[in-house]
């Protein structure tokens, strides 16, 4: 009888248990990032900073956004006081 080696990098589980590791990983650090900014955050700094870990796009930001929401964290939207360069800032209520 042989064993199969759960761990092995040759099980196609594997892969996907991976990708889910670097998903959780980089909403923490969106969830971060948030937690640490007084004035909330627009999607493109938050794009920007999430960029220098994870090679990601704005869609993958705002699915990260939802899923935030889904988890329980209540996200506020708070609208940028210039209104030329206005952008919804995103923040964690506390």
């Amino acid at each position: 009888m042989s064993s199969i080696d759960i761990c092995s990098p040759n099980s196609s589980d594997n892969s996907n248990k991976s990708s889910r590791n670097l998903q959780v990983a980089r909403v923490l650090t969106v969830v971060s990032l948030l937690s640490q900014s007084r004035n909330g955050m627009t999607t493109k700094e938050i794009h920007a900073r999430v960029s220098e870990i994870f090679p990601v796009s704005m869609r993958t930001i705002y699915r990260d956004l939802m899923a935030i929401e889904m988890a329980g964290y209540v996200l506020q939207h708070v609208p940028n006081g210039n209104v030329e360069t206005w952008a919804t800032r995103w923040a964690i209520v506390a």
